[in-house]
């Protein structure tokens, strides 16, 4: 069994890849912090996406830069569950444990120790698509791309100190970084 990390920052084109190696038909698996975001719902609302984040203190809102502590647990144990049920010959992850210890590390400056370090075959590094991204959290175009570059380099830091290799993937089409990716799946 074969376990493959799709990882970058925002915006960088994951999803989207991932979508094409399912259809392909390829087993893969959502990020965790989606899963968590879903299962936790309306009570994540209540921040302006044209405004800088700020602590939302409603009593029933629950959300990652809220509640980074109980939202990386959380998170962590799904992904746990996620890698534990994970049977196909090779299983393709959006994201895996260091990117949920990287956003930790973000949010809180410090680090998240309590955690297993799981086993994975290859890790794909998207690089930023400085195209797609956008103005959001009070932040310009800009000032969005240079903070998914800053988690690109964090995210391939967390992972390379963990003694994982980095395959970086460059912007291109969506069918390029699928063969890009698939030709270092098959070697």
């Amino acid at each position: 069994m074969s376990k493959v990390i799709i990882t970058g920052a925002f915006d960088c084109g994951k999803t989207t890849v991932i979508n094409r190696l399912r259809e392909l038909g390829f087993k893969t698996h959502v990020e965790s912090p989606k899963l968590v975001m879903n299962k936790i719902g309306d009570r994540t609302k209540g921040h302006d996406m044209n405004r800088p984040l700020e602590p939302v203190l409603a009593k029933d809102h629950f959300c990652p830069v809220c509640n980074p502590d109980e939202f990386t647990k959380m998170c962590l144990d799904v992904q746990y569950s996620i890698e534990k049920e994970a049977v196909s010959s090779v299983n393709i992850f959006e994201r895996g444990f260091v990117d949920i210890m990287e956003f930790y590390t973000r949010m809180t400056g410090r680090l998240w120790t309590d955690f297993t370090k799981s086993e994975y075959d290859k890790i794909f590094l998207l690089d930023v698509m400085t195209d797609t991204q956008v103005s959001k959290w009070g932040k310009t175009k800009e000032e969005r791309t240079a903070e998914a570059m800053d988690i690109n380099k964090s995210v391939e830091r967390m992972y390379t100190e963990l003694g994982y290799r980095i395959i970086k993937v460059p912007v291109n089409s969506v069918e390029k970084r699928v063969k890009f990716i698939l030709s270092h799946i098959n070697e």
